[in-house]
């Protein structure tokens, strides 16, 4: 060895490709996959390249062309709900023109529902609220087993009316 460097002694192993094999005074042999997991990439912090007059001018462009575009659809949406709104006026008012011929009382229903291209309105979820417990009054029977059961007195549950006048006169 030198002085003062390391060396590193590389010792290679030869691995075969077969299963697991293991026959009378042979070596055991595997199939061995390592896998090395790749570091993640990491941007580089740090200030960014400033843009240049090209650039900005190509971005200036195309925010234009965006909101364009934007106001134009805006603009269609708002034809053809005045369009739409147009339709059902005169639908409305040939059918009133029509019932009126035939009789001179005519009452013309309200447009009903929601403006087409709105959505329904979110409803607040409620809060559950636990009703509070009634307490209802106990019935002569359910009070009588009660404070027999208090004095020590062995009451089926499902006594009988009869059954409770008889345990009633022994303890009396």
């Amino acid at each position: 060895m030198s002085e003062g460097k390391n060396e590193i002694i590389e010792k290679k192993e030869e691995v075969p490709v077969n299963p697991i094999k293991k026959t009378v005074g042979e070596p055991l042999v595997a199939d061995i996959k390592i896998i090395v997991k790749q570091p993640k990439v990491k941007k580089p912090e740090g200030e960014k390249k400033p843009r240049t007059e090209a650039q900005i001018k190509q971005m200036e462009k195309m925010k234009e062309a965006l909101t364009k575009k934007r106001q134009e659809a805006t603009l269609n949406k708002k034809k053809a709900e005045d369009e739409e709104q147009k339709e059902r006026e005169d639908a409305v008012n040939k059918a009133e023109e029509d019932a009126k011929k035939i009789t001179p009382n005519v009452e013309v229903q309200k447009l009903r529902g929601r403006k087409p291209g709105t959505k329904n309105p979110v409803k607040p979820l409620k809060q559950i609220i636990p009703e509070p417990v009634q307490e209802r009054q106990m019935s002569h029977t359910e009070y009588t087993i009660m404070q027999l059961r208090n004095k020590g007195v062995y009451v089926p549950d499902n006594v009988t009316p009869y059954m409770l006048k008889m345990i009633m006169s022994r303890f009396r």
